[in-house]
């Protein structure tokens, strides 16, 4: 009963029957975290028809006080709370009114201290140039500076996404990671949004580089016979038992009959390493040529910065981008 329940088991609830049906396995992650480390210490015992709109704002107010955390950061402990309430009045109809949709944010006068890092021209061509014997990380830095893709997008392109012909790449794929065991760690999914799913021209100078690349790759591939690394992909039910996920696995001979995955961005040998191909290269950008500040992610900010320097239209950018406002 709504009366009786407290907000800790209604939260467990609204964890089980709505956040591991519905969202992605790190926002499902994300939110446990949150709920356990921060909202059921302070608010758990609470019952869940005794929260107000005060309760809940000054356990805002308390938390931005004593623990500092980034703007950022505040907004997704006020969108667990404000989603989970969401559910208990319009969905399931625990109780009559949302006491948090009237909770604000405190002021904040400094801004966070991550910024984006727009990559001048200059520092672009110094990374492609000090990677340029190392093709894999170079044209996956290359299509993420032509394209804005998100890094998860990158590294879960296939070749079947990519039609030279039309020079369009179809993104609708993203990538993420899981605890490792035998079989790897990494998972491929659909994108970050719906909106996330799109078509995106290419250049000529992409489109032409990433050519190269397939034959380079073929060509290896040919060579390699048995010493190359295939994989394919497998379906398995997670965790939470609620859903199919996809995963990234390496093929053997007894493999045949698998649902293969041609990915683009792979090592020499066809090995898959997801986006742990970029942690030392970046190690390298920030070391030995003195770009500190700069994320994989920066290039997707570089090139949505460049081409509205170059004249196109805020909502195309966001269309480009997978964004939807």
């Amino acid at each position: 009963e709504p009366s009786k329940m407290s907000y800790s088991d209604y939260l467990d609830y609204w964890m089980k029957e709505h956040c591991e049906i519905n969202l992605k396995y790190h926002t499902i992650q994300a939110y446990q975290n949150i709920i356990k480390n921060h909202i059921k210490p302070k608010l758990g015992f609470y019952m869940l028809s005794q929260l107000t709109t005060s309760v809940i704002q000054e356990f805002i107010n308390n938390i931005y006080l004593e623990k500092g955390f980034s703007k950022n950061f505040l907004k997704n402990i006020l969108k667990v709370l404000k989603g989970s309430l969401g559910y208990a009045t319009d969905v399931v109809g625990f109780i009559k009114v949302n006491p948090s949709l009237k909770v604000r944010l405190p002021k904040y006068d400094i801004p966070d201290s991550d910024p984006v890092y727009i990559l001048s021209n200059e520092e672009v061509e110094k990374i492609l140039e000090r990677f340029s014997n190392n093709p894999c990380v170079y044209y996956a830095f290359l299509t993420a500076y032509y394209t804005g893709l998100r890094v998860s997008e990158v590294f879960g392109l296939t070749w079947d996404d990519i039609d030279f012909e039309n020079k369009i790449i179809d993104v609708k794929h993203s990538i993420y990671d899981k605890p490792k065991d035998i079989k790897g760690r990494w998972y491929i999914g659909t994108t970050k949004t719906f909106k996330g799913k799109r078509k995106i021209y290419m250049s000529e100078t992409l489109c032409n580089a990433l050519i190269n690349f397939k034959k380079r790759q073929d060509y290896i591939k040919k060579i390699s016979n048995l010493n190359y690394n295939y994989y394919h992909i497998e379906d398995v039910v997670n965790e939470y038992g609620k859903k199919i996920e996809q995963r990234i696995v390496k093929s053997s001979l007894s493999d045949i009959n698998s649902q293969k995955i041609d990915l683009v961005f792979v090592k020499e040998d066809g090995t898959y390493v997801g986006t742990d191909l970029i942690n030392y290269p970046f190690k390298i950008i920030h070391n030995e040529l003195g770009i500190t500040k700069c994320r994989f992610y920066d290039l997707r900010g570089s090139y949505a910065t460049t081409i509205l320097k170059n004249g196109t239209e805020l909502r195309d950018v966001a269309d480009i981008l997978g964004h939807n406002n």
